[in-house]
Protein backbone atom coordinates (compact mmCIF):
# COMPACT_ATOMS: atom_id res chain seq x y z
CA UNK A 1 0.00 0.00 0.00
CA UNK A 2 1.27 3.38 -0.60
CA UNK A 3 1.58 5.96 1.74
CA UNK A 4 -1.06 4.47 4.20
CA UNK A 5 -1.38 2.05 7.09
CA UNK A 6 -2.74 -1.78 6.56
CA UNK A 7 -6.37 -1.99 8.19
CA UNK A 8 -7.00 -5.61 6.69
CA UNK A 9 -6.03 -7.05 9.94
CA UNK A 10 -8.98 -6.73 13.03
CA UNK A 11 -6.23 -6.39 15.44
CA UNK A 12 -4.30 -3.64 13.79
CA UNK A 13 -3.73 -0.46 16.02
CA UNK A 14 -5.18 1.57 13.53
CA UNK A 15 -8.35 -0.16 13.22
CA UNK A 16 -8.32 -0.71 17.00
CA UNK A 17 -7.80 3.11 17.46
CA UNK A 18 -10.90 3.77 15.46
CA UNK A 19 -12.63 1.00 17.03
CA UNK A 20 -12.06 2.65 20.31
CA UNK A 21 -12.83 5.89 19.57
CA UNK A 22 -14.67 7.03 17.20
CA UNK A 23 -17.23 4.21 16.86
CA UNK A 24 -17.65 1.01 15.19
CA UNK A 25 -19.59 2.77 12.03
CA UNK A 26 -15.93 4.73 11.32
CA UNK A 27 -14.42 1.67 11.57
CA UNK A 28 -16.75 -0.14 8.93
CA UNK A 29 -16.48 3.14 7.07
CA UNK A 30 -12.84 3.26 7.21
CA UNK A 31 -12.09 -0.40 6.70
CA UNK A 32 -14.23 0.15 3.65
CA UNK A 33 -12.09 0.68 0.14
CA UNK A 34 -15.46 2.85 -1.26
CA UNK A 35 -13.82 6.12 -1.50
CA UNK A 36 -11.10 7.49 -4.07
CA UNK A 37 -8.32 7.86 -1.72
CA UNK A 38 -6.58 4.76 -0.65
CA UNK A 39 -7.73 3.17 2.31
CA UNK A 40 -4.48 3.97 4.81
CA UNK A 41 -4.91 7.73 3.30
CA UNK A 42 -8.25 8.00 4.40
CA UNK A 43 -7.97 5.97 7.59
CA UNK A 44 -4.89 8.77 8.65
CA UNK A 45 -6.87 11.54 7.60
CA UNK A 46 -10.22 10.24 10.01
CA UNK A 47 -7.52 9.51 13.13
CA UNK A 48 -5.55 12.95 12.65
CA UNK A 49 -9.20 14.74 12.15
CA UNK A 50 -10.58 12.90 15.18
CA UNK A 51 -7.63 13.27 17.20
CA UNK A 52 -7.10 17.39 16.05
CA UNK A 53 -10.49 17.67 17.52
CA UNK A 54 -10.34 16.04 21.03
CA UNK A 55 -7.22 17.72 21.37
CA UNK A 56 -8.41 21.04 20.05
CA UNK A 57 -11.51 20.95 22.47
CA UNK A 58 -10.01 19.65 25.77
CA UNK A 59 -7.39 22.44 25.25
CA UNK A 60 -10.03 25.00 24.37
CA UNK A 61 -12.24 24.27 27.28
CA UNK A 62 -8.84 24.59 29.41
CA UNK A 63 -7.92 27.65 27.72
CA UNK A 64 -11.71 28.74 28.37
CA UNK A 65 -11.45 28.12 32.46
CA UNK A 66 -8.06 29.82 32.38
CA UNK A 67 -9.40 33.08 30.86
CA UNK A 68 -12.36 33.12 32.87
CA UNK A 69 -10.50 32.49 36.25
CA UNK A 70 -7.99 35.40 35.11
CA UNK A 71 -10.92 37.80 34.36
CA UNK A 72 -13.18 37.16 37.01
CA UNK A 73 -9.30 38.26 39.01
CA UNK A 74 -8.88 41.16 37.20
CA UNK A 75 -12.61 41.97 36.94
CA UNK A 76 -12.83 41.64 40.80
CA UNK A 77 -9.84 44.08 41.39
CA UNK A 78 -10.66 46.75 38.87
CA UNK A 79 -14.89 46.40 38.66
CA UNK A 80 -15.99 46.28 42.35
CA UNK A 81 -19.71 46.43 40.08
CA UNK A 82 -18.80 43.09 38.36
CA UNK A 83 -17.45 41.18 41.25
CA UNK A 84 -20.61 42.03 43.45
CA UNK A 85 -22.80 40.70 40.60
CA UNK A 86 -20.77 37.55 40.28
CA UNK A 87 -21.26 37.43 43.94
CA UNK A 88 -24.91 38.17 44.12
CA UNK A 89 -25.33 35.42 42.12
CA UNK A 90 -23.74 33.00 44.54
CA UNK A 91 -25.73 34.62 47.10
CA UNK A 92 -28.88 33.87 45.67
CA UNK A 93 -27.64 30.22 45.27
CA UNK A 94 -26.74 30.43 49.00
CA UNK A 95 -29.56 32.19 50.40
CA UNK A 96 -32.05 29.59 48.97
CA UNK A 97 -30.09 27.25 50.93
CA UNK A 98 -29.64 29.50 53.48
CA UNK A 99 -33.78 30.34 53.74
CA UNK A 100 -34.65 26.82 53.37
CA UNK A 101 -31.81 25.86 56.62
CA UNK A 102 -33.21 28.84 58.75
CA UNK A 103 -36.51 27.18 58.02
CA UNK A 104 -35.59 23.77 59.16
CA UNK A 105 -33.79 25.05 62.43
CA UNK A 106 -36.79 27.28 63.27
CA UNK A 107 -39.24 24.10 62.65
CA UNK A 108 -36.45 22.10 64.54
CA UNK A 109 -36.57 25.15 67.52
CA UNK A 110 -40.60 24.98 67.61
CA UNK A 111 -39.87 20.95 68.30
CA UNK A 112 -37.40 21.39 71.15
CA UNK A 113 -39.33 23.72 72.91
CA UNK A 114 -42.39 21.79 72.79
CA UNK A 115 -40.75 18.49 73.38
CA UNK A 116 -39.11 20.65 76.46
CA UNK A 117 -42.73 21.67 77.65
CA UNK A 118 -43.25 17.60 77.39
CA UNK A 119 -40.90 17.22 79.60
CA UNK A 120 -41.55 19.73 82.07
CA UNK A 121 -45.22 18.48 82.54
CA UNK A 122 -43.73 14.86 82.60
CA UNK A 123 -41.27 15.67 85.68
CA UNK A 124 -44.52 17.60 87.41
CA UNK A 125 -46.69 14.42 86.75
CA UNK A 126 -44.01 12.40 88.00
CA UNK A 127 -43.59 14.00 90.82
CA UNK A 128 -47.05 14.29 91.46
CA UNK A 129 -47.31 10.34 91.03
CA UNK A 130 -44.58 9.88 93.43
CA UNK A 131 -45.78 12.24 96.08
CA UNK A 132 -48.93 10.61 95.98
CA UNK A 133 -47.57 7.35 96.30
CA UNK A 134 -45.28 7.98 99.01
CA UNK A 135 -48.62 9.89 100.74
CA UNK A 136 -51.16 6.54 100.26
CA UNK A 137 -47.41 4.30 101.26
CA UNK A 138 -47.65 6.52 104.65
CA UNK A 139 -51.06 5.67 105.02
CA UNK A 140 -51.15 2.38 104.66
CA UNK A 141 -47.81 2.23 106.89
CA UNK A 142 -50.07 3.99 109.31
CA UNK A 143 -53.13 1.88 108.95
CA UNK A 144 -50.69 -1.00 109.38
CA UNK A 145 -48.76 -0.13 112.22
CA UNK A 146 -52.54 0.36 114.01
CA UNK A 147 -53.77 -3.02 113.05
CA UNK A 148 -50.73 -4.17 114.39
CA UNK A 149 -50.70 -2.09 117.90
CA UNK A 150 -54.74 -3.51 118.01
CA UNK A 151 -53.48 -7.22 116.61
CA UNK A 152 -51.01 -6.93 119.87
CA UNK A 153 -53.21 -5.82 122.57
CA UNK A 154 -55.88 -8.28 121.26
CA UNK A 155 -53.06 -10.76 121.87
CA UNK A 156 -51.95 -9.63 125.19
CA UNK A 157 -55.84 -9.81 126.36
CA UNK A 158 -56.02 -13.25 125.18
CA UNK A 159 -52.74 -14.24 126.65
CA UNK A 160 -53.61 -12.74 129.65
CA UNK A 161 -56.99 -14.13 130.03
CA UNK A 162 -55.18 -18.01 128.94
CA UNK A 163 -52.76 -17.51 131.83
CA UNK A 164 -56.00 -16.52 134.40
CA UNK A 165 -57.80 -19.28 133.06
CA UNK A 166 -54.88 -22.13 132.90
CA UNK A 167 -54.54 -20.88 136.36
CA UNK A 168 -57.86 -21.61 137.40
CA UNK A 169 -57.61 -24.84 135.84
CA UNK A 170 -54.48 -25.50 137.62
CA UNK A 171 -56.32 -24.68 141.26
CA UNK A 172 -59.21 -26.62 140.43
CA UNK A 173 -57.80 -29.53 139.42
CA UNK A 174 -55.33 -29.39 142.38
CA UNK A 175 -58.80 -28.89 144.33
CA UNK A 176 -59.89 -32.36 142.93
CA UNK A 177 -56.91 -34.22 143.10
CA UNK A 178 -56.73 -33.80 146.80
CA UNK A 179 -60.69 -34.11 147.06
Amino acid sequence: MAGGADLSGAGSPIALYILAGSGAAAAADATQSNSRESPGNFVATEILNAGMTRMSRVRRSRKRSRCKARRQEFCASKCPEVAVRNQTCTKVKTSRLLASLDETIKDLKLKNEGLRGHLAISRKLQKAVNKARDEKLDKAEKEFAKQREKLAEELDFKLAQNRILLEELVRQTRKLEQC
